[in-house]
């Protein structure tokens, strides 16, 4: 439905929707994923009851058409989106744990816009050059984990995880999609995919994506 009749038959304008958050793929996250070269629109996090989570999108899931068009980029997808009524059924393709696959998705409402911690148990510096610690139960409240899902960096010093700019207080979730949750999944992590890693982290309100390039 265009938008001029949207306002006369509603008086307002109703988009479109998928409820995830995207991220550019750049060429060491697609070495990470698999992909041949950079593109698509990399999903970084997925909202609960959302049209995406309902369709079984994922986190660390690259969508590379929408409607049968390209996304070079991840500012593509938007959009498309936008431009589709709620209620309208797209189709997607997927870039999904190494395999592409291609789903419908049922499109939804865009929403209208109106202390210091001990450290403990914290892991040697190792290949990444950082120190995690797990997480309080107050920080999993908070950040909605589960018991087993994230480390908090305690500190960074000169090393791969520096130079791919991850920072003191970055919750790490997961490597190349193994979820980690403790100091020894965290370095068993780093250890099965060796020298290349998309480490999925937690940045204030935002979750992403990092390339992490051990040489």
């Amino acid at each position: 439905m265009k938008a001029e009749k949207q306002l006369v038959d509603h008086g307002k304008v109703s988009r479109g929707r998928l409820g995830v958050m995207i991220q550019e793929v750049n060429q060491d996250l697609a070495t990470s994923f698999g992909l041949d070269k950079p593109a698509g629109a990399l999903v970084s996090s997925v909202e609960k009851d959302s049209p995406a989570e309902s369709a079984g999108i994922e986190s660390g899931d690259v969508i590379l058409q929408f409607n049968g068009k390209d996304i070079a980029h991840s500012t593509d997808l938007p959009p498309l989106v936008a431009s589709l009524s709620p209620g309208t059924t797209a189709s997607l393709e997927l870039w999904h744990k190494g395999k592409s696959k291609t789903i419908s998705i049922n499109v939804g409402e865009m929403k209208s816009s109106s202390g210091d911690v001990e450290s403990k148990d914290a892991t040697p510096k190792g290949k990444l050059g950082l120190t995690v610690r797990p997480l309080t139960p107050e920080e999993r409240n908070k950040n909605e984990l589960a018991k087993d899902e994230g480390v908090v960096v305690e500190q960074v010093v000169e090393g791969p995880g520096a130079q791919a700019g991850i920072r003191l207080g970055d919750i790490i979730t997961s490597v190349n999609g193994d979820k980690v949750g403790s100091v020894e999944s965290l370095r068993a992590a780093v250890e099965k995919h060796e020298n290349r890693l998309a480490l999925q982290i937690i940045r204030g309100t935002m979750k992403i994506f990092v390339a992490v390039k051990i040489e």
